[in-house]
């Protein structure tokens, strides 16, 4: 696990620096999903709502409450901060150098993709081992995925703009899972 949240945010880096401009199967990725959803905007405004602040707040606030009902400070203070250091690092800082590398043909990485893909990798490491993990494991990806769609073919984002904000999303709560896990207080035996 230590070695998963650098791994995904050099990801991102690096797939940020590789690109200049949109590659071909960018383009076409994103030409066909526009011609499939074509005439059905709402059905694209369901599938993007689950990245919107106005799903992702609430769901955040209740995490934080739960964890605080458990006595577990650690993990509120995870539940409350990594989706927004995702969103900050992307909009703030990530989007602004690769904008700029490319000329501004690039919005990358997704901030809302980064986003929802922060608070269902923090439900995923919250929830406990077992089906729980694992059904919350498996509703993220569809989430993710629903909204990676919606997003490429309402013409938001390029694939792989969802695949970086997937990528910073992911990276920034794993580490700060990571090191939540080391700073803990040791149990005492006596």
């Amino acid at each position: 696990m230590l070695i998963i949240g650098p791994l995904a945010l050099l990801a991102a880096l690096a797939l940020g620096l590789a690109r200049r401009r949109p590659w071909p199967i960018d383009v076409a990725w994103q030409r066909d999903a526009a011609l499939w959803f074509d005439g059905q905007p709402e059905v694209l405004g369901h599938l993007v709502l689950p990245s919107e602040p106005v799903v992702l707040v609430p769901v955040v606030v209740v995490v934080v409450v739960l964890c605080m009902l458990g006595r577990d400070r650690p993990a509120a203070l995870l539940a409350a901060t990594a989706p927004l250091v995702a969103v900050l690092s992307t909009t703030a800082v990530l989007k602004p150098v690769f904008r700029a590398l490319s000329a501004g043909t690039l919005e990358y990485p997704s901030g809302h993709t980064a986003s929802l893909a922060a608070v269902c990798a923090l439900l995923v490491l919250l929830t406990r081992p077992g089906v729980a993990r694992a059904v919350s494991a498996g509703v993220g990806m569809v989430l993710v995925v629903a909204a990676g769609i919606g997003m490429v073919a309402a013409g938001y984002h390029y694939p792989f703009d969802i695949v970086g904000g997937c990528a910073v999303g992911v990276g920034v709560v794993v580490i700060g899972h990571v090191t939540r896990r080391r700073l803990a207080p040791t149990p005492s035996t006596g």
